[in-house]
């Protein structure tokens, strides 16, 4: 981390033989995420503090993950080896309450390779399946389920 106007720098995460992915800030700001990727396991999201210290382990088998608006929940994808399914995912920003929103047999590798994108009211989210972009009603989903 370098604070750019008084040219500071800080060492938040300590450098190692892997990939850092889908690297954020916390909607409030105290936190970094990020997505440790190995090719030799399934990637992990972990958080650290800004100012540094011990890493979190927040979700495993997670790729790209995003902030709902509010910060309350973090959606990701994830593939599931067994079932060879993939699928959209929605948890509570600390991991906790995980629900899978949708899901497809048919593998296309969307889960590593695209991205996500919360409306500005966080009721939809889009993503690429294949060559088509879907939106997904959370709200109107998740009612229909407990009905």
């Amino acid at each position: 981390m370098r604070q750019v106007e008084i040219a500071s720098n800080h060492q938040i995460v300590t450098p190692a033989e892997l990939e850092y992915q889908s690297i954020t800030f916390s909607p409030d700001g105290n936190y970094v995420y990020y997505v440790i990727f190995d090719n030799k396991s399934e990637p992990v999201l972990y958080k650290v503090a800004v100012l540094g210290g011990i890493a979190t382990r927040v979700i495993e088998n997670v790729a790209v993950p995003k902030f709902s608006p509010d910060g309350k929940q973090i959606v990701f994808k994830r593939f599931y080896q067994d079932q060879q399914e993939e699928a959209l995912v929605i948890a509570n920003a600390d991991g906790t309450g995980e629900q899978k929103l949708v899901s497809h047999k048919e593998v296309f590798g969307w889960w590593y390779r695209s991205g996500l994108a919360w409306s500005p009211d966080g009721q939809v989210i889009a993503c690429s399946v294949g060559s088509n972009v879907v939106a997904v009603n959370i709200e109107h989903l998740l009612l229909n389920r407990l009905a």
